[in-house]
């Protein structure tokens, strides 16, 4: 950030600023990872609510620094000085215990598991490990995120996600990189912009347990596409009257208030989806769709300026088919977080038959789907 800020050339902000999109992502995926990873089955669609909370209030502090420091240099400067007292985080959290169990490092595990448990005064019996420390775990397998593509219903998904996060992203910043262009004050709007975007996680949040996480987020992306639509027909038949101009504007920040749903509870939906031993990877391929998403926003939004009404009306036919695509993902409301893909596999394959114990069914079937899963697995 101080490179971009300072940077005196060219072809020195280009570099920093790649560097600054390829480490922050990295940050973003890890960190969401974490989180998700720590939350139990009662508290997964909080966490998953609360992680973005955070973001709308920093798109609040961003546009109260951009209102203060009008200057890029100095915006960016005020940026970087905000974050880097989160830079002590890295001495303070400790290593995510969930994931030291699946790689066989009970011992870190369990230590980590007991500090956790004192800091909220929670006894654990010794009984608790006997399952980690008497069993004898076969070596740890490393897998690269070519094997979600390998294997069917896991194949399935992760396309399903990948367009998913894409259409997501596309409409996200197509809408927020168009406030510049809406009708009235450029910061009032970039407030009520982040404003909708924390009353959209209050508004999800009650609901993803209650209908479940596939309907929130096939609801909020509808929401976000019929917005842009609607957004364009008023427009069009709009002239010069400003009460149809106004309503344009509000049909705008419907969208916004629907995407901003959509894309949190996709966050929270993908890192259920994925087994703890793949689940930075399926976020990875996640975001690296969302950035191709983001790239070409703005390039489709430049198409107003020779048809008016296309960029929006682009975006809202991708948030739809998005919307239906995303109920045939599986359901991952009460079910218990997947450790290993040979589960995730298995639950692709059965959720919409057994959604009460899907947990249980894969757990009393593990052995026969590890023995044809590995044999599937050497054969590819």
């Amino acid at each position: 950030m101080f490179g971009v800020t300072y940077g005196r050339s060219m072809t020195l902000y280009i570099v920093f600023r790649v560097l600054v999109a390829f480490f922050g992502s990295g940050t973003t995926i890890a960190t969401y990872a974490y989180v998700m990873e720590l939350a139990g089955t009662k508290w997964r669609s909080a966490f998953a609510m609360f992680y973005p909370l955070l973001f709308s209030f920093g798109y609040f502090i961003a546009t109260a620094i951009a209102y203060n420091w009008r200057d890029w240099h100095n915006i960016m400067l005020v940026n970087t000085l905000v974050g880097l007292p989160f830079l002590l985080f890295i001495l303070i959290l400790p290593e995510s215990p969930r994931w030291l169990f699946v790689k066989n490092r009970d011992n870190e595990g369990i230590k980590v598991s007991k500090l956790m448990a004192r800091i909220n005064k929670v006894e654990l019996s010794d009984a608790l490990w006997e399952d980690k420390t008497t069993e004898k775990l076969e070596p740890v397998k490393k897998y690269s995120s070519i094997e979600l593509f390998k294997h069917k219903y896991s194949l399935l998904v992760t396309l399903n996600l990948i367009y998913a996060w894409f259409a997501n992203s596309m409409v996200y910043f197509g809408i927020t990189l168009n406030t510049g262009n809406l009708e009235g004050d450029f910061f009032i709007n970039n407030t009520i912009n982040a404003a909708l975007g924390a009353a959209s996680y209050f508004f999800c949040l009650p609901f993803l347990n209650k209908i479940g996480r596939r309907y929130v987020h096939a609801f909020m992306i509808f929401l976000a596409g019929c917005g842009l639509i609607a957004s364009v027909v008023v427009n069009y038949f709009a002239g010069d009257d400003q009460s149809l101009k106004t309503l344009g504007v509000a049909l705008a920040f419907v969208a916004k208030f629907g995407v901003t749903g959509s894309f949190a509870v996709l966050y929270g939906l993908t890192s259920e989806l994925y087994p703890t031993e793949l689940r930075t990877n399926g976020l990875g391929i996640g975001i690296t769709s969302s950035k191709i998403g983001s790239i070409l926003a703005p390039y489709i939004l430049n198409l107003q300026y020779e048809i008016y009404w296309l960029p929006n009306t682009i975006f809202g036919v991708l948030g739809t088919i998005c919307a239906v695509l995303s109920l045939l993902l599986p359901e991952t409301n009460n079910i218990p977080t997947m450790e290993t893909l040979q589960e995730a596999e298995e639950y692709y394959r059965t959720w919409k038959n057994k959604r009460g114990n899907a947990k249980e069914s894969v757990n009393e079937n593990l052995g026969e789907v590890n023995k044809s899963f590995e044999q599937h697995s050497t054969k590819l």
